[in-house]
């Protein structure tokens, strides 16, 4: 969509895709899990499907018993490439969790799969929701949103925009611990 005034061409596309592309701008502060807004009172999700990165179908049921962060994110999101190393560093340092990053690409694993590998990410499970449907199933609006799941599956925090998440553990299972 492109708006003509006086003969001058404004390209609003450019500037919906650059306000609504990605939900905080580059640079913004991280937050922590104490900015999280937590769900009262816990409630399963939705039964939603997600790729795997090396193809087959994810479901949230999939993690195996374990409280899981599931951070929805984009390559071309500056603000979710800032937290991905910290994400990473989680599922390193925090085998009890399990740590997903669920890509936005629409380009799908052919994207994601170098941009991992240039970026040294290695130790984070990684799923695709390349139309947004999962996303939207689940209510999120912008991009990074982290989704925290207790052990049962029950959405227990949600957090809008980028955080320093291996420093978050401990604050993770103290509010999304049985």
């Amino acid at each position: 969509m492109i708006l003509t005034r006086r003969g001058q061409t404004v390209g609003l596309v450019f500037l919906l895709v650059l306000g609504l592309g990605c939900r905080k701008s580059f640079g913004q502060e991280m937050h922590g899990f104490s900015e999280a807004k937590l769900a009262a009172p816990r409630a399963m999700l939705p039964a939603v499907q997600f790729s795997g990165l090396e193809g087959g179908q994810q479901t949230l049921a999939g993690h195996g018993g374990k409280m899981a962060v599931l951070n929805f994110w984009a390559t071309w999101c500056p603000p979710c490439v800032a937290e991905l190393p910290a994400l990473d560093r989680l599922a390193a340092q925090e085998p009890q969790l399990a740590v997903i990053a669920v890509s936005n690409d629409r380009g799908g694993a052919a994207v994601v799969k170098p941009f991992l590998k240039a970026h040294g990410i290695s130790h984070v499970q990684v799923w695709l929701d390349p139309k947004g449907e999962a996303a939207r199933a689940l209510n999120v609006a912008g991009l990074p949103t982290t989704l925290v799941l207790d052990a049962k599956g029950q959405l227990c925090a949600t957090l809008e925009g980028p955080s320093e998440w291996d420093k978050q553990a401990e604050a993770i299972k103290k509010s999304c611990g049985e």
